[in-house]
């Protein structure tokens, strides 16, 4: 499977890319791919913005141009069609910029599928740690733009809702109440692989010991085989 992934640091903490596809283990009888355009914190309107060089008229995040992603959205789409891109919002810009998130939302999808590449999975996000009554706005929110563009939701944000409900001490923001630690990203990779394959996520491998990224010095993921169960039979009741 070929992956196109559209994101931010939701995406790159723990490289999930490499985590589905090390879930994956080539189970469709070959190796997965994936490609990147990902910028820390970017939401829809900044992932347009930079694909095109547009220095102004830019949103409250990323107010500058990366002028290394000048059209490198573009490149990227070439290199399709693409099994599914995955497409991620600012962790924000649910609750704070909706307008922004509809709007250039329904402006990469339509971009994405002019390209030929017709899947698109929109990555739900969670919660912050301190703030869990975001979550309806945040479900609502993909809920609406994915009738709009016709697309999949990736329901990780309701995947980590059920989780901390079921079992309440346990964590899955790093320090900073934003970003995933490495339970949260499993449960997410879980979610995402049940959703691109229909194949149950329970029974997925849980030691990623060559799982890096450019934040940690050492394997992203020391997950137990306890926690890793619960996190698969959460995902399975995903849909």
């Amino acid at each position: 499977m070929k992956l196109l992934y559209i994101g931010n640091s939701y995406t790159f903490f723990n490289n999930l890319p490499d985590t589905v596809t090390a879930l994956a283990g080539g189970s469709d009888g070959a190796p997965w791919e994936s490609g990147r355009f990902l910028r820390g914190g970017a939401g829809m309107r900044t992932h347009f913005c930079d694909n095109l060089g547009l220095a102004m008229g830019r949103g409250r995040y990323c107010a500058e141009l990366d002028t290394t992603r000048i059209g490198q959205l573009d490149k990227l789409l070439e290199q399709g069609p693409w099994d599914a891109v995955v497409m991620q919002g600012q962790s924000m810009d649910t609750v704070l910029t909706p307008d922004d998130f509809f709007a250039y939302g329904k402006v990469l999808a339509d971009h994405i599928r002019a390209a030929g590449s017709p899947r698109i999975l929109l990555y739900q996000t969670w919660a912050r740690q301190h703030f869990p009554e975001m979550q309806s706005v945040i479900t609502a929110a993909y809920a609406h733009l994915a009738t709009a563009i016709d697309a999949e939701v990736f329901q990780a944000g309701e995947a980590w809702k059920l989780a901390c409900t079921e079992r309440k001490d346990l964590v899955l923001h790093a320090e900073d109440r934003s970003h995933p630690n490495d339970k949260g990203s499993y449960l997410a990779a879980c979610v995402l692989f049940k959703q691109l394959t229909g194949n149950t996520p329970i029974g997925l491998p849980w030691k990623l010991n060559a799982i890096r990224w450019d934040g940690v010095q050492g394997p992203c993921y020391h997950l137990d085989a306890d926690t890793a169960n619960f996190l698969q039979h959460i995902a399975e009741q995903m849909h």
